[in-house]
């Protein structure tokens, strides 16, 4: 930065040491300030078209961030709407995990229930071949023909579902109590 600095100011004092000299040798001829006078117009109409062309090239840079301002602007919006979507569903979705939750709770109390209907049932299963082993022993012989056979009944209450269990055991206690 230094070395830039001292460049800049020789090139200064060069420029104004030329200007001294030139304006030295020179300053006491009029053709000389004439020309000279004509090329500061030179430059200047020069200057000019040149200012013109970068206020050009400003404008369409201008425009062009304008634009992409614009847009970026547009999908800040967007974002803004998508979190305000967002914030309308999160009632929603809580809503949902409660039923959710519910809906489990629901589930383990069917299944706590289903055991207990299961253990119930294997409780009847056992108490009805026990009652019908003890009545085939005790009947009389004579009405063996009458009577199912105790293996296939005893297969059939090892097999069959609730309802068919408890169907036989109403048909048998109806079947008792005649």
């Amino acid at each position: 930065m230094s070395k830039n600095k001292d460049f800049i100011y020789c090139m200064i004092i060069m420029t104004l040491l030329l200007i001294g000299v030139f304006t030295f040798f020179y300053g006491g001829r009029d053709d000389i300030v004439s020309h000279m006078g004509f090329g500061g117009t030179v430059v200047s109409i020069l200057l000019a078209v040149v200012a013109i062309i970068y206020s050009f090239y400003q404008s369409s840079t201008y425009e062009n961030a304008n634009a992409k301002l614009d847009a970026s602007a547009s999908q800040i919006q967007e974002a803004a709407n998508n979190v305000s979507v967002v914030k309308e569903i999160q009632p929603m979705l809580n809503e949902f995990k409660e039923e959710v939750r519910v809906l489990k709770e629901g589930i383990s109390n069917v299944k706590e229930i289903t055991g207990r209907v299961d253990t119930g049932i294997i409780a009847l299963k056992d108490d009805i071949s026990k009652s019908l082993i003890s009545n085939s022993k005790s009947e009389d012989k004579n009405h063996s023909s009458k009577q199912v056979h105790e293996s296939f009944f005893l297969d059939f209450l090892t097999i069959s579902s609730p309802i068919h269990t408890i169907t036989t055991l109403i048909c048998y206690k109806s079947y008792i109590n005649r």
